[in-house]
């Protein structure tokens, strides 16, 4: 059974790499799935179609997750300092209200509202700071919607900690599993860094690239079991030739109603001009996760420096991946069925998206005026 990967990174500059299938090794669980992989916010653009195996792993027992969180087994630490820290951050969407913290609603959970529970049975947060995160400088590089995953959210607060945190643990595992061991196995911190001491750092303002991968069922763009690997190139640079910069979700639930001929595609140049404002379909959330970060701090290169151990330390990545592989995706798993509600509701959904040739045609010739007038309005500039 061969699997087609399509990553796509939006950047200016196209550059397509050729397409190569490989097969799934064997004794593992077969599924077929497009992986579609956008970096945000970065420059130039590529786009590359080649081809993936994954070996989907059985859910972990909860009891059997959670003995391993503390190494040394300890459940809070004496609080001797408060320092500005850095967390890398994974969850599973899945049952979680999104990312962040909502208090004006007692029956939602999120993702937050877990994270600060956590931080107060380790001692990193003072009873008289919790339920106010503005009290300690609570900052998130980004936020995940209702069902949407990730493996890299950085969150930076000013934290409880206690002497010598970092001296024989540069990497703060050791910090990071203490918190862990308040959290449910599908939430983990990979790892806990001191910021403060160079400067200023804001989380959100100097993130300049996101990477999200998305996943989805390679049938939803007409791939099955018996495509042969000519048939699967084609489907896949059919897609793959679709995909613009869009709000991730809005590209890929345009590209597969393209794909569907449910949208014709000159509505990806008209619905990207500014004069327009176009409803495109929405792809499911359940499938959607937050990959990577890059920051570009404005302080110093010493900072730079200490948050590289989020991706370079051979032990925070492979915490990354054994979470990864063991919790995450066997979650995202249950929603690449083609056949399940989640898919089959959006799919029914989306055969009501189309737009009727009359309007279509409308909008056409707007935009064509709209071009005219613009090229037009610079010509007169240009003089």
């Amino acid at each position: 059974m061969a699997v087609a990967m399509a990553v796509a990174t939006a950047h200016l500059r196209f550059s397509l790499f050729p397409s190569k299938i490989s097969h799934y090794p064997k004794n593992t669980r077969r599924l077929p799935f497009l992986k579609i992989s956008p970096i945000i916010l970065s420059l130039p653009r590529t786009i590359c179609v080649s081809s993936s195996s994954t070996s989907i792993k059985a859910e972990p027992d909860l009891a059997e997750a959670e003995s391993d969180n503390s190494p040394n087994n300890q459940t809070r630490w004496k609080p001797i300092t408060k320092r500005k820290v850095a967390m890398r951050v994974g969850y599973v969407g899945t049952n979680y209200r999104g990312l962040q913290i909502q208090r004006d609603s007692a029956s939602t959970i999120t993702i937050e509202d877990e994270l600060e529970n956590a931080i107060l049975k380790a001692g990193g947060m003072l009873e008289s700071n919790y339920g106010n995160l503005h009290k300690v400088g609570w900052r998130r590089s980004s936020r995940t919607d209702k069902g949407v995953h990730s493996l890299a959210t950085v969150i930076t607060m000013k934290m409880e900690i206690p002497d010598g945190a970092w001296e024989e643990d540069p990497d703060g595992i050791a910090l990071a599993d203490v918190i862990n061991g308040h959290l449910p196995y599908n939430i983990r911190i990979f790892s806990i860094l001191p910021v403060n001491k160079y400067g200023r750092f804001d989380a959100r303002n100097e993130c300049i690239s996101r990477k999200y991968v998305y996943l989805l069922p390679a049938e939803v763009i007409g791939i099955g079991n018996a495509s042969s690997p000519e048939a699967i190139q084609s489907h896949v640079k059919e897609f793959r030739d679709t995909l613009q910069l869009f709000e991730i979700r809005k590209m890929v639930g345009t590209a597969v109603a393209v794909k569907h001929a449910l949208l014709p595609k000159d509505i990806i140049k008209i619905s990207l001009s500014r004069y327009s404002r176009i409803v495109l379909p929405l792809a499911p959330c359940e499938v959607l996760v937050l990959s990577s970060n890059e920051f570009s701090p404005s302080n110093t290169s010493a900072l730079n420096l200490e948050l590289s151990r989020f991706t370079r330390s051979t032990g925070v990545q492979r915490r990354v991946n054994d979470f990864y592989s063991n919790v995450l995706l066997p979650e995202v798993a249950k929603f690449l069925d083609p056949s399940k509600p989640v898919w089959r509701v959006w799919l029914d959904y989306l055969d009501q998206c189309s737009i009727p040739d009359v309007e279509m045609n409308e909008l056409r010739r707007a935009w064509t005026q709209w071009q005219e007038n613009s090229n037009s309005r610079q010509q007169k500039t240009s003089y």
